[in-house]
């Protein structure tokens, strides 16, 4: 009988142990569904920042473009344009200097200088009628 005492009180002890065990496994479960709701709230956060992202690249880029597209037509543009021209044009005759005394160093290029321009800038040139301009364009 003192088995069937003993068995009784596994028993119990073991039916004590699954309940306590489906109480854990319930709020695992709900733990489990819990941090699922919150992974999808931050998927839909990070899709909603994505899209707001994009927006903003595309509206920084349309402002670049129509920035962009207002300096060309500027006289702002022209002036720097030719200014940049004569900088480039006086760098390779430089280089094209070096080049002819090292291909050539019998011929005394000392005399050859690039065009000085006018003291107030080239924007007087470039202001010319025979210079084309976005504004003379058609």
């Amino acid at each position: 009988m003192r088995r069937i005492g003993n068995l009784k009180g596994l028993v119990a002890d073991l039916r004590t142990n699954i309940d306590l065990a489906k109480v854990a496994m319930m709020e695992a479960k709900d733990k489990q569904k819990e941090i699922e709701r919150v992974v999808e709230e931050a998927k839909e956060k990070a899709a909603a920042a994505d899209k707001k992202v994009a927006m903003m690249e595309t509206q920084a880029q349309e402002a670049a473009l129509r920035t962009l597209a207002e300096y060309k037509t500027s006289q702002a543009y022209v002036n720097d344009l030719a200014n940049g021209s004569t900088i480039a044009y006086r760098v390779s005759l430089g280089d094209y200097k070096d080049i002819i005394a090292w291909m050539h160093p019998e011929i005394d290029l000392s005399r050859v200088q690039p065009l000085e321009a006018k003291k107030d800038t080239m924007a007087d040139d470039v202001e010319d009628e025979n210079i084309p301009t976005p504004e003379k364009d058609p």
